[in-house]
């Protein structure tokens, strides 16, 4: 008998080393296909970084080639066609960058100079089409553009040297594989953050566009002179924005930069800021789940005025608004002697299962708001009318102030019109010049009513 258990137990322990065997064999299979599909990767992160690097060097070379001819033309629609073809491979060299492994934050300054340059190139072609003539001081930023392409064109066929030559890669792909620690110094987005750095002589382009230098050192016109008010000012100012007692928030700390502010919070996450000059709220935020809507926009709508004339914000006019997870945000926009002034935007959330207030976006308004000299305008509002389109059939009118791309302000007739299709669109005119500014798309659906 214990012959026989010591030859069974030889079997299993010959079982035991050959399951084991199995095991090691097949570990070492799956361990071999997990590398080869991770040289497999590799070489397709390489190749898509290749493919990426070499097109935005293509693009930057094209924006050096348009951005000297600029320099030269001087017809409206040479302008134009150079104008388009600059936002073409400004957006294009923009995709390309996104596609390299390189954080916003180091390159600021690069995606910054290809959306200005897209940008300055419209408003050029916008001005010579109004038949003002490009000037002395528009060839010189196109100059100091052409010359920062050309650099930056030259640096990028420098890190494709290195890319081409395995300097500049390694190590890299393998902490993107792994996702372990940040860049090295000598890695891609190294190389092209001091690379940017080293760009120092670009220019400062004051135009009206979305990416013009002189929107990032706006100063808030509802601040300006206003008294300095102390924190526990602010907290209790806060606690009115957000319908709360002064004791249920908490200190959020202070946000910096040209709209200094006091934040403070609630247990239930919600955030509300206040300026330190003057205590008007810039933002409030109730978040939480709307489970079912009772309340329909005209209800929603007199909550929210309701509200605003609480906060002693008077002098608001409605205009669109939109119904997201059971949540109608509403646009208001102040209004002036008749005129609505679009730049003085508020837009207040209204939950639609009991009315409350959990929303308020009210940075726009502070930004923009003050008293404004609203003089006649030089044309009146049936000249303007001459200017729409034959096949549109004007409905309503009226007059207004719209906000350029560069934050400028521009004196409007605001015309809601019908196509023959039953269509409705919104021309905005100028009052000076009789140009058309805006064109919009007017979208009416079940979520509300939008512009596009």
């Amino acid at each position: 008998m214990n012959r026989m258990k010591k030859r069974l137990s030889r079997r299993g322990w010959v079982r035991v080393i050959s399951y084991i065997s199995a095991l090691v064999i097949a570990l070492a299979g799956l361990g071999l296909q997990q590398h080869m599909l991770k040289l497999q990767y590799r070489a397709q992160v390489e190749q898509t970084y290749e493919r990426a690097l070499a097109d935005l060097a293509d693009y930057l070379e094209n924006i050096n080639i348009t951005l000297e001819k600029g320099l030269y033309v001087t017809t409206p629609t040479q302008t134009s066609l150079l104008s388009a073809q600059l936002w073409r491979e400004a957006g294009g060299a923009k995709m390309s960058l996104s596609q390299l492994p390189v954080s916003g934050t180091d390159i600021d300054g690069i995606y910054r100079f290809l959306s200005q340059v897209g940008d300055y190139s419209m408003t050029l072609s916008k001005q010579t089409i109004t038949g003002k003539a490009v000037q002395d001081e528009d060839r010189r930023q196109l100059k100091a553009m052409s010359e920062y392409a050309s650099e930056l064109s030259r640096q990028v066929g420098d890190m494709q040297g290195l890319l081409s030559g395995g300097e500049l890669w390694a190590g890299e792909v393998e902490q993107i594989i792994s996702q372990s620690g940040e860049l090295g110094e000598e890695s891609f987005a190294a190389s092209l953050a001091k690379n940017a750095e080293a760009l120092t002589d670009y220019p400062t382009l004051i135009y009206d566009g979305p990416f013009s230098d002189h929107i990032m050192q706006q100063e808030p016109k509802l601040t300006k002179g206003k008294t300095e008010i102390s924190e526990e000012q602010a907290k209790i100012a806060a606690a009115h924005f957000m319908q709360v007692e002064p004791e249920q928030l908490t200190n959020g700390g202070d946000e910096t930069g040209t709209l200094p502010c006091f934040t403070f919070n609630t247990k239930d996450g919600g955030s509300v800021a206040v300026t330190k000059a003057g205590g008007y709220c810039v933002y409030m935020n109730k978040p939480r789940n709307v489970d079912s809507q009772t309340l329909d926009f005209d209800a929603a709508l007199n909550k929210a005025q309701a509200y605003l004339k609480s906060c002693n914000l008077d002098g608001f006019t409605d205009s669109y608004y939109m119904i997201s997870e059971g949540v109608c945000v509403i646009n208001f926009a102040y209004t002036q002697n008749g005129v609505v002034c679009y730049p003085d935007l508020i837009k207040v959330g209204v939950a639609l299962d009991n009315g409350e207030i959990v929303s308020v976006e009210a940075r726009t308004y502070v930004m923009n708001h003050h008293d404004r000299a609203i003089t006649n305008p030089s044309h009146t509002v049936e000249e303007a009318q001459k200017v729409l389109s034959p096949l549109l059939t004007p409905e309503k009118n009226q007059r207004c102030i719209a906000l350029t791309s560069g934050l400028n302000e521009v004196s409007c007739y605001e015309f809601l019109c019908k196509t023959d299709e039953d269509k409705e669109i919104l021309i905005y005119v100028n009052t000076e010049t009789l140009e058309e500014e805006f064109v919009f798309l007017l979208l009416k659906t079940d979520g509300g009513v939008l512009t596009q």
